[in-house]
């Protein structure tokens, strides 16, 4: 027992002395070389340390036998403990001098964070506000110390709110007078004093913490002297000598990317092509079982892979596992850059961009942000749930609805592709998937009339299943758009002004928004090649933008673009159109639809008709030939009166797909057919029912398989919470199946039994 209650307060909680040597590095005295981007992972860890530090005081209090709410008088103490009432007395004096660091930092940090996001270029005005609602939450959250008030809290939040107004219509040049908030004479501005603040609290909270893990008991000899101790923590680095620390180093990154040329695009194969790899792609995608003999593991060497630009492989090379066993090879060639220390390289790029953006800005160009929380980009999270994807054996792993403009996604949590700046995330997420031997496809998509949006985390907080998202949580109320507009077309039907409603009424795009928005799409393509995936989709379902157009319910336009069915398909052949111009000629490009809006019986769809299975199968007879080469059919999404939940539809939109693939083959087409809404009742989730797996397994295998003289009712199976539910969901299949695929190699001890 004596040794268990030497044991730290808090086991779980991060050591603060690596705490103190993380933000130090983030937070150092040089406003040049802080780490923004880190910036919201240190004010997490310091908020970790405050945490550890009341959790030591309230363990040593509990030690001692000591309640706060009532504490024994000092003179008491001082005729008893002396020890105690000394160590008492100085825990009150650093308790209310940390309160008061803490509540400064607190704010002053905040206030820096937010400076370095208004002063960006080029000015994101829905970047600043998201950082706004994570620095201060609208909502009303308990404040951090008893000297920070809700109503403080609030100011801080509806000023910057005006700084992030003032910066959109002036320039940065208003952040001056903030900028230098509490510089003492001879400060070049207000950060070295947040500096002086943080080091003090550190230095204090170190040594409180080090004085409560010190107590034993109030017959503890030592605890007499506890507060005459020259007790240190050893803090693992030097704050007072955290500039001279900054030692130049090589810049890393795509630190030239403003200025250097995009990388080329994959090469165009000759006419045919196209088909062997479509072939390849679907056999890939029948055979669940493929080698891992020689694909790179992450984390094998001690070596960080860079892909060469000069040789981005086609898919037909990406798909052979003996180009990937080339590449991993002879990594000198295309790969080869020597793993090196990451502080010293971060420190250099700060100083080299800092430098590099008051270079240009002097000459009057603008030059784009390479740091900092960029909107729409792709984060380690994506990397880690996708490639884990890879990792568990799908042979082709989708990052769904990437927005081609940034009103086209449905949150503002959502990701997106309109910039050259979002590349790097993608590529990241492409690069965990081929060294896993698995393809990566990108889904393009614009949710129109359905964008703006919170997060559906945030959505089932209030009990929702969809709530408006304001320009005060990154939202665009004022861009919303769609094939027509007005409060009518508000996709729940329910205006603006109902505070039931969960969607903005949107505006109707016109002619030259239109072309401009095909434009949007080739280059959303461009940059995925870019990037370096092998299959594009473009996603028409559910409701969103494409699906909009096409449907009679939701486009009443006069124009080209409405009335006939060529006037509403006429946006979805261009985007088709336009894609396949700037991408590979064997790069398949895929085309999500909802095959059915479900309104045929309604009154809606009597006085306007609606899109169905006949509209789809006619759409894919006029994209086969211009290029779409898998039709991904899905259901539903674009008005709340359909008549059948497409979350609950079991293995209808299965047999909808064998319908289509029937039809067209009987008309020439060999498009491929990808059938979605495999899994979709929760008593056939593996988690829930055990043998149901096997179910499953059988269903998979005889959706792709021909029986007899008849054809499959599909070429591929799309599974998607499912996967989210259980990660190695293809594993267990294959197992059930008999197939033998390839694990992991980390992974081989794990493997199921034979059956």
């Amino acid at each position: 027992m004596a040794q268990m209650s030497n044991l730290p307060a808090q086991p779980a909680s991060l050591p603060p002395s690596f705490i103190t040597s993380f933000v130090g590095k983030c937070f150092p005295v040089e406003l040049v070389c802080v780490d923004f981007p880190q910036a919201l992972t240190g004010l997490d860890y310091l908020k970790d340390l405050e945490h550890r530090r009341r959790r030591e005081v309230q363990f040593a209090m509990s030690r001692l036998d000591i309640d706060r709410a009532s504490p024994p008088t000092d003179l008491e103490l001082q005729t008893k403990y002396p020890g105690v009432a000394r160590w008492l007395k100085g825990i009150d004096e650093k308790e209310r001098k940390i309160e008061t660091l803490y509540t400064q930092l607190y704010i002053g940090i905040r206030r820096w964070v937010l400076i370095n996001e208004l002063s960006l270029v080029p000015y994101n005005k829905h970047n600043c506000v998201a950082m706004l609602n994570t620095l201060y939450p609208p909502m009303g959250t308990t404040p951090p110390t008893s000297k920070l008030t809700h109503a403080a809290l609030k100011s801080q939040r509806d000023g910057f709110f005006k700084y992030i107004q003032s910066v959109e219509k002036n320039g940065s040049r208003v952040l001056t007078n903030v900028m230098m908030q509490g510089a003492a004479p001879g400060d070049d501005n207000g950060w070295e004093a947040v500096h002086r603040i943080l080091v003090m609290y550190l230095q204090v909270t170190n040594s409180m913490i080090s004085d409560c893990t010190s107590v034993g008991d109030l017959d503890d000899v030592s605890v007499k002297d506890l507060n005459s101790r020259s007790t240190k923590t050893d803090s693992g680095i030097s704050l007072r000598s955290a500039a001279a620390e900054r030692r130049p180093s090589v810049p890393s990154g795509n630190v030239s990317n403003a200025t250097s040329p995009l990388e080329p695009p994959r090469p165009k194969t000759p006419s045919g092509g196209r088909a062997t790899a479509l072939e390849k792609l679907a056999r890939g995608l029948k055979t669940i079982g493929r080698s891992r003999t020689d694909v790179a593991e992450i984390g094998s060497k001690d070596v960080m892979f860079e892909p060469s630009p000069q040789k981005t492989k086609s898919l037909r090379k990406m798909r052979s596992m003996g180009a990937l066993s080339d590449r991993s090879r002879n990594g000198s060639q295309d790969f080869g850059v020597p793993l090196v220390e990451s502080d010293e390289m971060r420190r250099q790029r700060k100083r080299f961009e800092a430098e590099q953006s008051r270079n240009i800005l002097k000459k009057g160009h603008e030059v784009a942000a390479h740091e900092g929380p960029q909107i729409g980009a792709l984060t380690p999270y994506h990397v880690a749930t996708l490639g884990h994807y890879a990792l568990k054996g799908a042979a082709l792993v989708f990052i769904e609805a990437s927005g081609v403009q940034p009103n086209g996604r449905i949150t503002p949590n959502c990701p997106g592709i309109w910039s050259d700046d979002q590349i790097p995330g993608i590529k990241a997420v492409v690069d965990i998937c081929h060294a896993q031997g698995a393809l990566c496809g990108i889904q393009l998509a614009h949710a129109g009339r359905k964008s703006s949006t919170c997060a559906t985390w945030v959505s089932a907080r209030h009990g929702k299943t969809s709530v408006r998202a304001g320009a005060d949580v990154g939202g665009w109320p004022e861009d919303v758009v769609g094939p027509s507009g007005g409060e009518a077309f508000t996709w729940d039907v329910k205006g603006s002004a109902d505070p039931e409603g969960g969607f903005w009424a949107p505006r109707e795009l016109s002619v030259g928004e239109i072309t401009a928005l095909v434009g949007d799409w080739a280059g959303a393509a461009r940059r995925s090649v870019e990037a370096g995936v092998d299959v594009i989709e473009i996603h028409g379902a559910h409701g969103y933008l494409i699906h909009q157009f096409l449907s009679p319910i939701t486009n009443r336009r006069t124009d080209a673009y409405g009335g006939s069915f060529e006037g509403r398909t006429r946006l979805l052949v261009e985007i088709v159109k336009a894609i396949r111009s700037v991408i590979p000629e064997d790069m398949p490009l895929f085309l999500r639809l909802s095959s059915t809006e479900w309104l045929e019986e309604t009154e809606l769809a009597k006085q306007h008709g609606s899109w169905d299975v006949e509209s789809t199968v006619d759409i894919s007879k006029i994209l086969s030939p211009l290029g779409v080469d898998l039709l991904d059919v899905s259901s539903g999404g674009n008005h709340p009166q359909q008549r059948i939940n497409m979350f609950k539809s079991k293995d209808y939109q299965t047999k909808i797909a064998s319908r289509i693939r029937q039809e067209l083959r009987a008309a020439g087409s060999q498009m491929l057919i990808g059938a979605v809404g495999l899994i979709t009742d929760a008593e056939q989730a593996r988690g829930i029912v055990e043998t149901s797996i096997k179910d499953e397994a059988e269903v998979a295998k005889s959706m792709t398989e021909a029986k007899g003289s008849a054809e499959p009712m599909a070429d591929a199976v799309l599974i998607a919470r499912q996967l989210m539910r259980e990660p190695e969901w293809v594993l267990r299949v294959a197992w059930q199946l008999g197939v033998d695929v390839a694990w992991p190699s980390q992974f081989d001890r794990v493997r199921f039994p034979r059956l």
